[in-house]
């Protein structure tokens, strides 16, 4: 899987728009994807492929439900703004395995262009998008970008992001200069 920005942009991936219907979401309690939910296999290999950033730990998150697995920066990074984050340290995260959407907090750029492609809707706290469960490994790629992007948001020129050469998550060299993807 590469890292499809565009300087123009401001980094922003290029997304194509998303194929068929939107999922059905539940927006009363807890914002949850409830139709076309992420096969088991592919929220794995996105755990592993989040797991495979320069210092990223995956574990439980600290604002959604039981079964959540939270994409954390690692404790001492230079973060740019704490409210860039869903919460201390956490950049993101995957929704339990029935459901398998994400919560991450996107570049203004980035959210602009995930929504108007159909991968994500506006969500709560302000500035966090609710990005639809991948369906198939193509969708998978296009997700990953969305990672890749919260995670560089999250700690500009702190972590080097990572990136992987195909949908199985396989990773290679680090990114050597991630600021100039932004």
């Amino acid at each position: 899987m590469g890292d499809d920005t565009d300087d123009r942009g401001g980094g922003a991936p290029q997304l194509p728009p998303r194929s068929g219907r939107p999922p059905l979401v539940s927006v009363t309690g807890r914002v949850e994807q409830v139709t076309q939910p992420a096969p088991a296999a592919l929220q794995q290999v996105l755990l592993e492929m989040a797991a495979a950033l320069p210092g990223v730990r995956i574990g439980p998150s600290l604002v959604c439900v039981e079964g959540t697995r939270a994409f954390h920066v690692p404790a001492g990074t230079q973060l740019a703004k704490r409210q860039l984050l869903l919460a201390d340290g956490e950049f993101g995260h995957l929704h339990p395995v029935y459901d398998g959407s994400l919560h991450l907090r996107l570049p203004d750029p980035v959210t602009a262009r995930a929504v108007a492609a159909g991968w994500a809707l506006a969500a709560e706290p302000e500035g966090s998008v609710l990005v639809f469960a991948p369906r198939d490994p193509e969708e998978l790629e296009t997700i990953w970008q969305l990672v890749l992007a919260a995670y560089r948001h999250a700690a500009p020129g702190g972590v080097a992001a990572q990136t992987t050469n195909d949908a199985q998550g396989d990773p290679h060299d680090a990114d050597p200069d991630p600021a100039a993807d932004r």
